[in-house]
């Protein structure tokens, strides 16, 4: 029997350019499985902060948690990933939400459900080629 248990963290993309590599490193070197940079608005972007940690690393998985189809279109989510997981030589994922506080910064949301399954087939159709 297989134990499909993994040990994943996540950072927030808040630090310094230069601190997400040795981070990487720490974390790939103390066991985790899985790495991901949080997408929220108010810092940086997370698709540089994993392509220096992908560039460290040889093992863990990478991914933006937090990443939604009303901030990010899924064409960009697609292309961002695939950016990744080249880099990452097959390591790359994708955390997807509906997103919180969005209509507090005057982003209208409707049907979150339905946006996120019309993501997810974008992104994957783009992804199949």
């Amino acid at each position: 029997m297989t134990d499909a248990r993994s040990l994943s963290i996540a950072l927030q993309s808040n630090k310094p350019l230069t601190d997400y590599a040795p981070l990487a490193v720490l974390v790939e070197d103390l066991g985790f499985d899985m790495l991901s940079i949080y997408a929220d608005l108010l810092f940086q972007p997370p698709v540089v902060p994993l392509a220096l940690a992908a560039q460290a690393t040889d093992r863990i998985a990478l991914g933006p948690a937090a990443i939604n189809p009303f901030t990010l279109h899924p064409v960009e989510m697609a292309g961002q990933i695939a950016t990744l997981d080249l880099l990452s030589e097959g390591r790359a994922y994708l955390g997807l939400v509906r997103g919180a506080w969005l209509e507090d910064i005057g982003v209208r949301q409707g049907d979150a459900v339905v946006m996120l399954r019309e993501a997810i087939d974008v992104v994957e159709r783009l992804l199949a080629g």
